[in-house]
Formats: C-alpha cells, structure tokens, sequence
C-alpha cells in the first residue's frame, strides 16, 4: 500500500470529498488530490492533519507515517541533478537562429 492509497482509501470510505478534507486540514482542494495521485508528499503538519481529520487509529498513523517518509524517500532519489551547460551545449546554443518575424 502507498500512503496515496491509503489517504483516498479512507477518505472515500469516509465518504467525504478532496475538497472537504481540504478544508478541514486547511489546504487547497489540488493538494489533496496531488497528494492521492502520489504527485506531492505532504509535510509532517499536514499530515498530522489529515491523520486527524480521517480518524486514523494509531497503528494507522504510524503506518501513513512511515508511508510517506517512503514516498519522500523515493521522489528525492528521483530528482534531477540541475541541468548544467557544458561546451558542447553552449557551441549548440550559438549556433541556433532565431526568426524575428
């Protein structure tokens, strides 16, 4: 299980929408669906907050919290180095026209 799946899982079964989750933790609709969608990891607060407002046990809780040190976990080791110009790059950029018109 992912804590994308677990969040929507429990939200659902709650019976409760993206957007009233959203506003009992205090955030934007998007981020919780960013959040099920694994395409953001929330923060410890956050998280603590959506714990709360999905009634999860403790055992739950711990479970969501190691989640989502998994998931930060893995978008860190998947982050791009920033792009860096090497000569060959910049002999490229040079030789690039561009049309004014």
């Amino acid at each position: 299980m992912t804590l994308s799946e677990l969040i929507r899982g429990r939200r659902t079964a709650l019976d409760l929408t993206q957007a009233a989750v959203a506003e009992a933790v205090g955030c934007e609709r998007s981020f919780i669906a960013l959040i099920e969608t694994a395409g953001a990891v929330p923060s410890a607060q956050v998280l603590d907050r959506l714990c709360d407002t999905l009634r999860l046990t403790p055992e739950e809780r711990s479970e969501a919290l190691r989640l989502a040190a998994e998931a930060a976990r893995a978008r860190q080791a998947r982050a791009e180095p920033p792009h860096v110009l090497t000569p060959l790059d910049e002999v490229a950029d040079q030789n690039q026209t561009v049309s004014l018109g």
